[in-house]
């Protein structure tokens, strides 16, 4: 897959969580949570402008609906505790997007864009594992996998 088509797809997912994240964020009620999902919901809209830039031809204007049926949650958020544990769960597939792909891009501005934010991915992953006060093993895993990912194949893109 060419970079600027992998990015394009990463500016699909980022566009998607950004779209996602108000349905989560109405559930949460707690400072600290309030915090991260104003916060984060921030950063991916940064993330999908900064994949839209690179990815060129590729990008996408809005968040496709497949895709973002494909990250919705599976069901109602009825609680704080329910939005976190789908906002951990977001993150960690976000995370194993971005990883999966990483290691077929080519030009370096698109591995160092990847790469940058991966581990950003990563902390969200964590600050909402660490709030759910899941295990230690469960916030910080050994190494980030590809388990949950999104696969470019499956959400072909306009």
């Amino acid at each position: 897959m060419p970079d600027a088509a992998a990015v394009g797809f990463l500016q699909a997912v980022e566009l998607a969580a950004v779209a996602l994240y108000p349905q989560a964020a109405a559930a949460v009620g707690s400072p600290a949570a309030l915090a991260a999902t104003t916060a984060f919901v921030s950063h991916h809209r940064a993330h999908a402008k900064a994949f839209a830039a690179l990815a060129g031809g590729s990008a996408v204007r809005a968040a496709p609906a497949k895709l973002t049926a494909a990250l919705a949650p599976a069901s109602p958020l009825a609680s704080e505790r329910d939005a976190l544990a789908y906002l951990h769960t977001l993150e960690s597939r976000l995370a194993a997007t971005q990883q999966s792909l990483l290691g077929g891009l080519v030009t370096v501005p698109a591995i160092a864009l990847v790469a940058g934010t991966v581990p950003v991915e990563c902390q969200h992953a964590t600050l909402f594992g660490s709030l759910l006060s899941l295990p230690l093993a469960d916030v910080v895993p050994v190494a980030q996998g590809t388990s949950g990912r999104l696969a470019p194949e499956d959400y072909p893109l306009p």
